[in-house]
Parts: C-alpha cells; structure tokens; sequence
C-alpha cells in the first residue's frame, strides 16, 4: 500500500510535533509492508533529533519544502508586538483615570481584535502557499496513492485532500489531530473561513483520528462522520541505545538529592508549576523535607516562567536550566528523575489535552506528578494516571487530590514509598505502544 502523508513537521525535527507522524510512518513501513511518501516543512536552522534520523531511514521518500520567509517574519513580528501589548496591559488605576482607562482598554481590545483577525488570516494565506505548492510537486511526482494521511493544519489539509479526491476518488483520507482546531478562536473573517473549510472537510474525509474525544468534538457536531480517537504513544526504541544501567548509577552515586525533572513548554504560564512549589514549601514547614535535597531540573525554552514561578512563591529551591535539547538527552535526563513532572489544563471549552509527554513518560518507569491548572476537575490526563498506575494527579479544580498529592509527595521524598509503575508489557501500557498505533491507522487505511 502506498501511502502519503503531508504534514508541518517531521523527523529529524526536533519536536514534539514531529514525533506522531513519525513513529506512525517508521511501523507502517516496518510492520505493514506500506511505502510511505512524506511532505513537510523545514526550515535549515531546525535543531536535529538524532532518534528521529533513524527511525525515517527506512521510509520511501521525504520531501521537504522550506516555510514562506516573508509570512514567517510577519507572524514573528505580530507576535513580538502581541506579547508587548500584553506586558504593558497592566497599569495602576486611580478614581482620576478610570474613565481614560476605560476608554484606552476598549480602544486596546478593538486593535487587539484586529490584529489576531489578521494574523489569522496571513496564517490561512500561509497555509494555502504551503498546500498548492503540495499539489504543484505531486503534480509533477505522478506517484499514485492508495491513502492520504494528513496532519498538519485544516486548509492545507482540506486543499490537498480535495485535490487528491477530485483525481482519484478511491483514494482514502484521513485527517488526523492532535489538538482541538477550536474554530470559535478564529475571530472575523478568518472564523468564517474556517467554519466553511471545516463543513467542506466533513464532506470530503474518509475518517477523522484526534488523540482524545475532544480533538474530534466539532467533526461529529456537524453531522455523520466517522471519528476515532487513536491516542498518541511511546517507542520502546528510543532508550534502546541509552545506558540506562550507567544513568542510574551517576545518579545513585547522588543519594542525598531528590530530581524532579519537567521537559516541554510551560506556555508563558498556562502550564503551571505554582502547586508543586506550594505543596514542597508546606511540606519543608512541616519540617518533613529539607528543600536543601531537591533539584528541580528543566529542559526546554520556557526557564525564565519557571524561574518567576519560584520568585513570587518565594521558596529556596536549586533549578537547573538544561535549555532546548534534543530528544536523545531529554530522555537520558528523564530516566535519571526520580520524579517526572507533567503539566496541563483542563477548562471548561477547553477539555481533552494529553500532552504528548505523558505517552513517553510511560516507558521511563518513573513516578508521574500530574499538575491540572484550570476550573474543571476529573481531567482525562487523571483518568489514565489513574488507569495505568503510574502516579498521581493534582487538580486545582479537585480539592480532593490537594493532600493525595501532597502525601504521596512526602513519601517519595522520604523514601517511604518506593513507586513501582507496570510493566510496558502489560495491556493498560502496551496500548500506547506506536507498534500497535501504527497498526489501528492501517486498517483505517484498508477501510477494516
């Protein structure tokens, strides 16, 4: 079966974004017999996965299209001007000025308004550059497709497909997500674009995959369609080739300090590590940890909102920046934690976020703090700590899992309770394997 896959990013793009189609592709190729075509986009300053270079090594053909430099610098410098709007959003009100401010805050929100409306519509306008010039290269390539795997954005998805179906009308389609679209976002014109586009792809997909039921939530609200929720995974290959046996003894060799390690983004706050800060400073005034012990290590872009977060909690606690790193040195510093931490939301209008590091979590057999900002309790990410034994959960919007939280805590600092998570074998674990993934995507693509 040949099979194209069209997609923003993929290996060796060191992303997190890159890895699902990845891995999905590498198991097709090596456990289905498919040939598959990749189309992405890439731009040279791109930072290399090294575990991504190897698992495309075997794939068919990759094809690589630069981004749009102008749209790309326009997009950079709206949202440079964004986040200074934002910074200087706040100001200190006194009963003189309440009518100035009131005025300059709607004057403020209007011009805000405006900009993301056409923000939005150069992104749409990118996403369209991006899918003719997908159509002008498989124009040229003549290469024939039994099934279109597409990943990246709805117009670009929508373009391609549409033009895939109109030449070959057996050819099966399959738009898969990782993150809600959230049409009601768009605002003006470029959400009535998308509302349009959104209706004409329910019309044209043969199936709609999404890694939790809310990726899939307004497909299904438009009408019969057939939707599948095929969550994201782990590839036991990725620590095959670390020494685990060494990273265990060095940090062994450490017995007096306790790592907790996050990698990812912390999206300028919305992930929050606020509650793990409060629920260490009320354990060390309970006198039950020495703060002295811990360390708490992150990788990733985001280590000045880590370094607020501590600063305004005000608690005396060693951080370690590793920076943006690849995924071979993510992993190592993973399976040298003895706590993962792992960060998300859950909001009313805003439900169903898995982050994808909960997937590669599961093969690190280390304890997994989960930390839930937002006003909704019983998050999705709860439901499957919970279901795979494999940590626990704090939910703000959950007082009950404050203390669960902070116990279960205490007891791995104080080596009371010596956490032991399932085996990748079992079955509440091996469903996450990207062998098995890969397998549920073939036959969607044979119509079984």
């Amino acid at each position: 079966m040949n099979i194209l896959f069209l997609t923003r990013k993929f290996a060796p793009q060191n992303y997190i974004g890159a890895i699902r189609p990845t891995k999905i592709a590498k198991y097709l190729t090596r456990l289905y017999n498919c040939q598959v075509d990749v189309i992405c986009m890439r731009d040279s300053e791109d930072i290399i996965d090294p575990m991504g270079q190897r698992d495309i090594s075997s794939l068919h053909h990759i094809e690589i299209m630069k981004s749009c430099k102008w749209i790309t610098k326009i997009k950079e410098w709206y949202a440079a001007k964004a986040s200074k709007i934002k910074a200087n959003s706040t100001s200190i009100t006194t009963p003189n000025s309440k009518i100035a401010n009131s005025t300059d805050f709607n004057l403020k929100n209007k011009i805000t308004h405006i900009a993301r409306n056409i923000l939005y519509l150069i992104s749409i306008l990118d996403s369209y550059i991006y899918a003719k010039r997908v159509i002008m290269y498989l124009n040229k390539n003549k290469e024939a497709y039994s099934a279109f795997f597409s990943t990246t954005y709805l117009v670009e998805s929508y373009i391609v497909g549409r033009w895939l179906k109109k030449n070959n009308p057996n050819i099966r389609w399959i738009y898969d997500l990782r993150d809600p679209i959230q049409i009601d976002s768009y605002p003006g014109t470029s959400g009535y674009i998308m509302r349009r586009i959104l209706k004409k792809t329910v019309k044209s997909v043969d199936e709609v995959t999404g890694v939790s039921k809310a990726c899939l939530r307004e497909f299904e609200e438009l009408g019969q369609i057939n939707t599948h929720v095929v969550r994201n995974g782990f590839d036991e290959e990725d620590i095959s080739s670390i020494d685990i046996d060494k990273i265990t003894q060095n940090t062994s060799l450490k017995n007096d300090s306790f790592k907790i390690v996050y990698t990812g983004s912390l999206y300028d706050g919305k992930r929050d590590v606020t509650p793990l800060l409060l629920l260490l400073l009320d354990l060390a005034k309970e006198s039950k940890i020495n703060l002295q012990n811990i360390e708490l290590h992150y990788a990733g872009k985001d280590f000045h909102v880590l370094e607020n977060s501590i600063s305004k909690i005000g608690i005396n606690i060693k951080a370690i920046n590793h920076g943006f790193i690849p995924r071979d040195q993510s992993i190592s510093l993973q399976l040298s934690a003895n706590v993962l931490l792992l960060l998300s939301w859950n909001n009313i209008g805003d439900t169903g976020v898995v982050t994808g590091k909960f997937y590669e979590y599961l093969m690190m057999g280390r304890p997994i703090i989960c930390l839930i900002k937002g006003n909704l309790p019983n998050s999705l990410l709860r439901q499957m700590i919970e279901e795979t034994n494999t940590g626990t959960c704090y939910e703000e919007a959950a007082t009950e899992t404050h203390n669960i939280a902070k116990e279960y805590l205490s007891c791995l600092l104080n080596n009371k309770y010596k956490a032991k998570c399932p085996p990748k074998s079992s079955k509440c674990i091996s469903q996450y394997n990207y062998k098995n993934i890969a397998g549920e995507i073939f036959h969607l693509c044979l119509n079984k």
